[in-house]
C-alpha cells in the first residue's frame, strides 16, 4: 500500500502546529512556536537535487528575474534583483541522498540566524516533495502570517501548477 507523504506529515505535524490539507499541499502553523510549514507533493518522481535546481530555476524565471538565485556546490543563496548584496534566504545543503535534499535555512534578511528551519525536497515511489519545515521568520510573527506566509504559498501553488501531472 503506498504511503500519501501529505498525510504522513499532517500526523507528524498535527501536535505542534494547525494544520490545513489541501488537494496537493498542506499548510502547518504554530503560533506558539512562531514556526511555519508548507508541503507540496508532485506526482512525478524526480530526483531530489534535480527537483531543487528545477524548482530555483523556476523561481527566478517565473518572477520575471526579479529574484536572483546564487546556487553554489552546496548552497542557494535567494535575493532581490535590487538588493544583490543582501540575501533574503540562505538555505546550506545538510543531507542529501537518492531520496531527498535537506537545506538548512541558516539565514537571510527575512529568517533567523539559528532556527531550525529547512527546506526539504523528497522523492518516494513515484511522488516527489517540497517541504519547507518549521520555518522561522524574522518578520514579527503576525507580519509574516500576512505578507510572506501568503507570497510563499502562492508560488508554491504556481510550481505545482507548472509540474503537477
Amino acid at each position: 500500500m503506498e504511503i500519501n507523504m501529505l498525510s504522513a506529515f499532517a500526523k507528524k505535524l498535527k501536535n505542534n502546529y494547525k494544520v490545513t490539507s489541501k488537494k496537493c499541499s498542506l499548510i502547518a502553523v504554530s503560533n506558539r512556536l512562531k514556526r511555519y510549514c508548507s508541503i507540496q507533493q508532485i506526482n512525478s518522481e524526480i530526483p531530489p537535487l534535480d527537483l531543487a535546481k528545477m524548482y530555483f530555476y523556476w523561481l527566478t524565471t517565473a518572477s520575471k528575474k526579479i529574484i536572483k538565485v546564487n546556487e553554489t556546490k552546496d548552497s542557494y543563496e535567494l535575493s532581490f534583483r535590487f538588493l544583490k548584496k543582501k540575501p533574503l534566504l540562505i538555505l546550506k545543503l545538510e543531507d542529501q541522498d537518492d531520496k531527498k535534499a535537506q537545506y538548512l535555512v541558516t539565514g537571510g534578511l527575512l529568517a533567523i540566524q539559528q532556527q531550525h528551519g529547512t527546506f526539504t525536497f523528497y522523492r518516494y515511489k513515484g511522488t516527489s516533495v517540497i517541504a519547507l519545515e518549521h520555518f522561522q521568520p524574522k518578520l514579527p510573527w503576525w507580519v509574516y502570517l500576512v505578507t510572506q506566509a501568503p507570497i510563499h504559498e502562492f508560488v508554491m501553488i504556481r510550481f505545482l501548477k507548472k509540474y503537477h501531472h
